[in-house]
């Protein structure tokens, strides 16, 4: 799972992100993708901190037995100190807050009385209390004392009070005429659960789905809840975010076409120019950047890099040569001079296949035609390349995605061509499915549809879900200078073949 998550990552190089319309949270939906409720904090103004009010429109009486429950994530900032929750009995009379301090390991549960302090119990754990990682957080109130538990640990709070009257929740910043606040803890929170005193369940925020307005609704009774200033998690899941920027001085770098590569297991992209190698590191956000101290890669419209991940380099490689120009991490060097070339492969689709170590190449484009050619070569630098056409089968195209379906099968889907393989013949979008054999170089047509909508072709990659029977791929429209990625998944084994953007 980690590797296709990578992969998809690198095929995007954004992360996805969205802002939903309406609608309730739907457990099995939700069980596939990350949700919850991000508080912005220290880092920005306090007019800009996150607030979260569980009750906008009136008070709760829970009598004298109830529960609270909720998850928490506690992230590193400069300023970790802030108040998780407020909350108010009476409007003023008594409260009881819930302070994070992620810096010390530390949590404080206090319960006020008017102006007095009636007990302030402290979780300090460094086993329990971490960072990133998802804490369960319960309260259970009683006549006479509230049970609080962090994951497996508990410790009690005594009180006096006959019982709780209408309460109010108040989560991060908030504006109360007495216990207003805006230390706001670097934290996300999702499932808040309140329980009455026979146990059943009487709101439900997922904190997933929501509306523009910023307001969530409860699952038991439709009851809103109020966010101002929140991050959204399930929003990553639909509209584009930018995540990285860098800029290049295309005159010192050389960059007029940059050359980019990803490595899958370890969460790298790499950008090649031709006295540089930049290292995008995913899950960090990290740029490093790699001198070249000797030789170059393979330069001109049709050359491409690719990862090697049983050697730990950097390939670059074009069908016009045999040899393979190779990064060495290591000395910082290209294996061989490069030269400049155009050639007939532009925007093919490539792999290394895991089992032989060998570079495999599918179709491409080049001085004016498509082609359908199956090639191949080992990644021993005296190997020639194999050139098997599959134009009887498939037809000579570019602009396909392609991924691994099994140790023996890769599928091919879509792409830009014309039956003839010539660009003054007719050419055309495709939207297709075909599996190639590239042990034997057999090839078989899976599926086909007719697109009445506007024009679209795919990405260089693609991933390829076996389990639930499903492909995953960016689509572009490519009849238009100006145009937007959408991710759209497809069935695999149908009799409908169509595209479903995903959001």
């Amino acid at each position: 799972m980690k590797q296709k998550r990578y992969l998809l990552i690198s095929l995007l190089v954004f992360w996805l992100f969205v802002t939903l319309q309406w609608g309730y949270a739907n457990t099995t939906i939700l069980s596939n993708y990350r949700y919850g409720l991000t508080f912005k904090a220290h880092t920005v103004n306090q007019d800009q901190r996150t607030s979260l009010d569980l009750t906008p429109d009136r008070s709760l009486y829970l009598g004298n037995k109830f529960s609270l429950s909720f998850d928490i994530k506690l992230r590193e900032e400069l300023h970790t100190y802030g108040y998780v929750f407020r909350i108010i009995s009476d409007d003023t009379s008594s409260c009881l807050d819930f302070i994070s301090y992620q810096l010390r390991s530390k949590f404080n549960f206090i319960l006020n009385k008017g102006s007095s302090i009636v007990e302030n119990v402290d979780f300090i754990d460094s086993t329990q209390i971490v960072k990133d990682e998802w804490i369960k957080i319960r309260l259970d109130f009683t006549e006479q004392e509230i049970k609080i538990s962090v994951n497996e640990a508990t410790q009690t709070m005594r009180h006096s009070f006959k019982d709780f009257n209408n309460l109010s929740f108040l989560f991060g910043s908030n504006r109360h005429p007495k216990y207003y606040t805006t230390d706001v803890p670097p934290v996300s929170l999702r499932n808040i659960e309140l329980h009455n005193q026979d146990g059943r369940m009487i709101r439900c925020w997922k904190l997933a789905l929501h509306n523009r307005k910023g307001e969530t609704m409860d699952e038991v009774e439709a009851q809103r809840a109020i966010v101002q200033n929140g991050i959204w998690e399930i929003d990553r899941h639909y509209n584009w975010q930018k995540e990285k920027s860098l800029k290049f001085d295309s005159k010192k770098f050389q960059c007029q076409n940059l050359q980019l590569a990803y490595d899958s297991i370890g969460g790298r992209i790499f950008m090649v120019l031709k006295e540089k190698v930049l290292v995008y590191h995913v899950d960090n956000k990290q740029v490093d950047t790699l001198s070249v101290e000797k030789g170059e890669p393979y330069f001109g419209v049709s050359r491409q890099v690719i990862y090697s991940a049983a050697t730990d380099e950097l390939i670059s490689y074009s069908t016009e040569h045999p040899l393979l120009s190779k990064y060495n991490f290591v000395t910082h060097e290209w294996s061989i001079p490069s030269t400049w070339e155009v050639d007939s492969r532009q925007h093919h689709n490539r792999m290394i296949d895991p089992e032989t170590n060998h570079l495999i190449l599918f179709g491409g484009y080049g001085r004016h035609t498509y082609n359908a050619d199956f090639v191949e070569k080992g990644l021993n630098d005296g190997d020639q390349w194999q050139i098997i056409s599959l134009d009887s089968c498939i037809t000579p195209r570019y602009l396909s995605a392609m991924g691994i379906e099994d140790k023996d099968h890769i599928l091919i889907m879509g792409g830009y061509g014309s039956s003839s393989g010539k660009q003054e013949e007719s050419p055309q979008n495709y939207y297709d499915l075909y599996r190639l054999n590239i042990r034997n170089k057999s090839c078989s047509k899976v599926w086909s549809f007719f697109n009445e909508g506007e024009h679209f072709t795919f990405s260089n990659s693609m991933v390829i879900d076996t389990v639930a029977d499903k492909l995953y791929a960016l689509v572009y429209n490519n009849d238009r200078f100006y145009t937007n990625l959408n991710l759209c998944s497809f069935d695999i084994c149908t009799l409908k073949p169509q595209s479903k953007i995903n959001t």
